[in-house]
């Protein structure tokens, strides 16, 4: 029997704590704590919106059919997208849903139209808060001081206690002007930062983001040629991402550690590592196209280190269909197939894979693309005569990548 509270009925018998809706349509607005709950963000991990609308309905204990008017489908619809293992592609209706719910961007794998790139759990008191955990950038230089202006922090007051969402942002903040660091080729400033990343991530009690920081440590290690730096953190980054259980960020973190016991010759690890990744996408049935990136990527880097061409090329081919979506990582996935092709003497499609993204006036900046282009340009060295790496190498010196001369 339904027991009645101030004229409002919890079905459990219990508090009703669902938010009054002040007689409009719609889902209520939910405040931060709601949001940044554990179990909240576990689902949102998962980039699956079946996962994150039955973690909504179950917080916010509401049922399938009110949420379908909200969402404007039917409850027969809620119940497949919550039971359905594979995700939803359609970004139009992710979008749709999720500004009816009210989700803040920041549990968001999609971004959402209108909103800013990065969002600070607590509203504008967190951009104050964070001028209180941003101090270390006295000692990081201007650059951050840069960034923290670009996000909008422009408030002055400052909290008496910073909260754990505060943290988590400042954390958030540091990662990224880590990787801004990195891409100028300021290795030693983008390590410090992310390692003030990590400490700040260790603070807010966030394992997951702690877990992909030490994995963006270990990839700037091992990308800059400091092995013996990147083994013992991407082991690190292997504990923490196993701690919290999001299988897609153990893909991710996987990927990366698979190619630094590759670099080390450890194969037996490496496909050890590379097949766990393997089986843990197929548990969740993950059809997004970002994780299948991350492991294919994995798997054709892992395998050129370890001097198979060949298998390289298969995964290469496949990292370079689904990063069409990302101009971002298009670059280093094409050079990663360019990479392969010529380690197997196909010299013509080696330069024409690597000339399709090279920029045709800017030139390249980031660190990235300069490494991933140079790694071309040195497996293509010993076919200096022929008229297709000739052409490829004047484009190239044309946009700053140093080549060979050619006699």
């Amino acid at each position: 029997m339904k027991q009645q509270l101030g004229g409002r009925t919890s079905a459990h018998g219990g508090v009703d704590t669902t938010p009054r809706r002040s007689g409009r349509a719609g889902a209520p607005t939910r405040p931060d704590e709601f949001w940044d709950a554990a179990p909240m963000r576990a689902a949102a991990a998962e980039r699956h919106f079946g996962q994150l609308l039955r973690e909504y309905r179950r917080a916010s204990n509401v049922g399938q059919a009110e949420v379908a008017q909200w969402l404007g489908v039917s409850q027969g619809q809620i119940s497949r997208i919550e039971r359905d293992r594979s995700q939803v592609h359609d970004l139009d209706k992710l979008e749709r849903w999720a500004k009816a719910l009210k989700i803040p961007q920041r549990l968001l794998w999609f971004q959402l139209s209108g909103s800013r790139q990065t969002e600070f759990a607590g509203g504008e008191g967190g951009f104050n808060a964070l001028r209180t955990v941003s101090r270390p950038d006295d000692q990081v230089g201007l650059g951050m001081r840069q960034l923290f202006r670009w996000l909008g922090n422009e408030a002055t007051e400052e909290p008496e206690a910073p909260t754990e969402n505060v943290f988590r942002a400042a954390a958030e903040s540091y990662l990224r002007g880590g990787w801004y660091a990195f891409d100028e080729g300021e290795v030693a400033l983008g390590s410090q930062r992310m390692r003030i990343a990590l400490n700040l991530s260790r603070r807010s009690g966030e394992q997951a983001l702690s877990a992909e920081i030490l994995a963006a440590l270990s990839f700037q290690s091992l990308f800059h040629g400091t092995l013996e730096s990147a083994v013992p953190v991407i082991r690190m980054a292997e504990q923490a991402a196993e701690k919290t259980g999001l299988t897609l960020l153990r893909v991710e973190v996987a990927s990366m550690a698979a190619s630094c016991y590759a670099m080390m010759g450890d194969r037996d690890t490496c496909l050890q590592v590379l097949r766990k990744a393997e089986k843990s996408l197929e548990t969740v049935n993950s059809s997004e196209p970002t994780d299948r990136l991350y492991l294919a990527s994995g798997c054709a880097l892992s395998f050129r280190f370890l001097g198979w061409p060949r298998e390289a090329e298969g995964f290469a081919r496949t990292a370079v269909k689904l990063s069409e979506r990302w101009p971002g990582v298009r670059l280093c996935t094409r050079t990663l197939l360019a990479s392969a092709l010529a380690d197997q003497r196909k010299v013509e499609e080696a330069c024409a894979t690597t000339s399709q993204v090279v920029p045709r006036v800017a030139p390249i900046r980031p660190v990235r693309d300069q490494v991933c282009l140079t790694s071309v340009v040195r497996r293509l060295s010993k076919y200096g005569d022929d008229i297709s790496v000739r052409t490829l190498y004047s484009q190239l010196a044309g946009v700053g990548v140093a080549v060979p001369r050619i006699g």
